[in-house]
């Protein structure tokens, strides 16, 4: 889930724009509460299905400036747009499947294994990138205290926090928050 979803959204970013990209990544947790209805017989709550119905139009209500309709005609007029919706799944997939941690792995070993093959899955994507795409990576200052801020703050406390609270809450509701 998280190497295919960062490979997908890089991927949507090269054929749509961020904003495309970000509205549909944002319905997410339409499919982590359609994988809780379909695997696990879950029923959804009203307030769940009013939350998703209301935060979207209200993003589409944001990013079509008012003019909703003109908003979905737009919204999947790209390839790119696809490919974000199958990220907006991956992430979906990975949400939803944290809640089935082995009991008898700690916490931190379950975080770290999802790191470490998050990172061997992701790095030979990276090596094709930078060799055969040709997209290089300047190493400067800037770009790597922003590696490491990204790395550190969104990849290392963000990703913990989110399978803390998948965990401790379940998916359904982690995914709303």
């Amino acid at each position: 889930g998280v190497t295919l979803f960062n490979l997908f959204v890089y991927y949507a970013l090269q054929y749509t724009t961020s904003t495309n990209t970000s509205i549909i990544i944002s319905i997410f947790p339409m499919f982590v509460l359609a994988l809780g209805v379909i695997i696990n017989n879950d029923k959804l709550k009203k307030s769940q299905l009013y939350s998703i119905i209301f935060s979207f139009i209200g993003v589409l209500i944001i990013v079509s400036h008012g003019r909703i309709l003109e908003g979905l005609s737009e919204l999947f007029s790209s390839t790119g747009d696809f490919i974000a919706l199958a990220a907006s799944l991956c992430w979906a997939i990975y949400v939803f499947t944290v809640k089935f941690k082995p009991t008898n792995l700690s916490f931190r070993s379950f975080a770290y294994s999802i790191f470490l093959i998050g990172t061997i899955l992701i790095f030979p994507l990276y090596l094709v990138d930078v060799f055969y795409l040709d997209h290089t990576f300047e190493l400067s200052m800037l770009n790597m205290s922003v590696i490491f801020c990204l790395g550190f703050g969104v990849s290392l406390i963000g990703m913990m926090s989110l399978n803390l609270s998948i965990l401790k809450i379940g998916p359904n509701t982690s995914a709303m928050l």
